[in-house]
């Protein structure tokens, strides 16, 4: 039997109004070459098991149904990773569709650059309005190491958090054992998924085309997290922060904590209210503790000067902590 180029992965949970056309585009691929897509079906009430039945008896060739009881993202990714036999690995939303040349275009670049992970661009559909957010990242296509992809964290946090615009190697994910982390707590699995991979890659491509529709929808986790308080913000990207500092003991650069740690600090600065919060104040000393035992985080430049680690809470103004 021919081997899979590529292994989609599609959490599924009550999506029934949204589900169907999200199917459809990942049913009209123009991709030549063969491709699974795991349907994921994480404990739905709805109609979504049976829109999933109907496309596995209609492509039995591409859709595979997948049972879970997770009631979490990055579990239910991770379950599915575990089946999936591609040489090339794309998670999709499916609230969320796709291009017809979405898989063609990520895997002929991977071929073209030889690099590790590629990123795309987007659109948006709100309400089915499709808008086109600007962002200088993707003005041109472009191949970069890794260490540059992470250092552009500093300039936008949002290049590299979603995993929907992007086509991972699955001998990378198996090598490094890399998973998504669970429970949404307070932090964001896509982030520290791509976080760690990128510590374990060397050239990233990016292109300037849109082959993804990301739709806005109120209900989504994702809206719900956008609308949270920066407190809660804060401690999104700082758990973020401490997961990678502990599990990339291996490889692992510094510039990834280092900005996240003051953009968050930035904020807790501007939003002195936050420390009026007596848990959200445990789990920031938590966080940081866990951050500075890191053996790989010995010391960083801050704003052009060297400080140890030991030393940031001082420069942040933040001593209490």
């Amino acid at each position: 039997m021919e081997k899979p180029l590529v292994s989609v992965i599609v959490a599924i949970y009550n999506i029934e109004d949204y589900l169907e056309k999200c199917l459809i585009s990942l049913a009209n691929q123009d991709i030549k070459e063969k491709y699974e897509v795991f349907l994921v079906n994480d404990s739905s009430s709805d109609s979504s098991p049976q829109i999933i039945d109907k496309f596995v008896d209609k492509y039995p060739n591409i859709f595979k149904r997948l049972d879970t009881l997770q009631r979490d993202c990055g579990m239910v990714r991770n379950f599915a990773l575990d089946y999936a036999k591609g040489k090339y690995i794309c998670f999709i939303d499916g609230d969320d569709y796709l291009s017809k040349d979405y898989l063609s275009t990520f895997v002929n670049e991977m071929k073209r650059s030889g690099a590790q992970l590629v990123v795309a661009n987007y659109f948006t559909d709100k309400d089915g309005h499709i808008k086109k957010t600007f962002n200088s990242n993707f003005i041109r296509n472009q191949v970069i190491t890794s260490t540059k992809a992470i250092n552009r964290l500093k300039r936008d946090i949002t290049l590299h958090g979603y995993v929907w615009t992007k086509i991972y190697l699955k001998e990378i994910i198996d090598k490094y054992h890399l998973r998504f982390p669970i429970r949404r707590t307070f932090i964001m699995e896509d982030w520290v998924f791509t976080y760690s991979y990128l510590c374990c890659c060397s050239k990233v491509s990016i292109l300037s085309k849109r082959i993804y529709y990301y739709v806005q929808r109120a209900s989504s986790i994702v809206n719900s997290v956008k609308g949270t308080t920066n407190s809660q913000k804060t401690l999104n990207s700082l758990a973020v922060c401490k997961y990678i500092s502990m599990k990339n003991n291996r490889k692992f650069s510094p510039s990834i904590i280092q900005s996240l740690f003051i953009y968050c600090f930035q904020f807790q600065k501007t939003h002195p209210t936050i420390r009026s919060f007596k848990s959200t104040h445990t789990q920031l000393k938590n966080i940081k503790k866990g951050i500075f035992s890191s053996p790989n985080y010995d010391s960083l430049s801050i704003y052009g000067f060297e400080k140890k680690a030991e030393e940031l809470p001082q420069v942040l103004d933040l001593k209490d902590l």
